[in-house]
């Protein structure tokens, strides 16, 4: 669910970016990126000093995968986060995910 999905296997630089808002609590913004296993690929986060506040939260990293791989990003932080839209419109999310193949 919510996965990119990997059909040749090969190295992928695969970068990121969320713009989210963490709406209780206090401190960081984390994110993961993992495969289907659970094993993290790379992390990012930013710390939130005023709650609820705007986090931008981005990262990179290069990853050795297999055909049928299933990659996402999940919420690591302490505390729920909503995403934040670009418009005001439903579904018009500031976030994005880049995954290209390099060999």
């Amino acid at each position: 669910a919510n996965a990119v999905n990997v059909t040749n296997a090969g190295t992928y630089l695969i970068l990121w970016n969320v713009l989210a808002d963490s709406p209780a609590g206090g401190g960081d913004t984390v994110l993961t990126l993992e495969d289907q296993n659970g094993t993290v690929l790379g992390s990012s986060g930013e710390n939130v000093a005023v709650q609820p506040g705007n986090a931008h939260v981005s990262g990179s990293t290069v990853a050795t995968l297999n055909a049928g791989d299933a990659i996402r990003l999940v919420n690591r932080s302490t505390d729920s986060i909503n995403m934040n839209g670009v418009t005001g419109a439903a579904n018009s999310y500031s976030s994005g995910m880049t995954v290209v193949r390099l060999s």
